[in-house]
């Protein structure tokens, strides 16, 4: 019986000196993952010589988690100028925003069918989420 509770309380000992994190909820934050094509800016208005064609952009993947925005490819978010929520036509912009935070609270927050827009000096980037 000596044994028993000597073991019992070794157990014990060992559970209570178990870091805290061991048993914390081991759930990954939420993410987002969309496919982003750029293309030219809405006032871009340069037209093709006739019989010309565009190749088409390569798709980009872009991950949006709990706290960050990345991108794939050589593209910096520091790039961005806004970053903006379309419905689904693109027709209707329903939110613009210049920080990053604030854009990523607005994804989470909504669980719609939108565009994303993410607008440079030079293209935007867009996507379906």
């Amino acid at each position: 019986m000596k044994i028993f509770s000597k073991l019992l309380l070794i157990m014990a000992m060992l559970v209570s000196l178990t870091p805290t994190y061991v048993f914390a909820d081991k759930t990954p934050a939420p993410t987002r993952v969309i496919t982003l094509k750029k293309k030219p800016p809405k006032d871009y208005g340069t037209q093709l010589p006739p019989n010309k064609h565009r190749t088409p952009s390569q798709p980009i993947e872009c991950v949006i988690s709990s706290n960050v925005v990345s991108i794939s490819a050589d593209i910096s978010t520091s790039d961005i100028l806004s970053y903006e929520i379309w419905d689904t036509a693109g027709e209707v912009c329903l939110a613009s925003f210049i920080d990053e935070s604030d854009f990523i609270e607005y994804v989470f927050a909504n669980d719609q069918e939108m565009q994303i827009q993410f607008v440079t000096e030079s293209y935007v980037l867009a996507g379906f989420l």
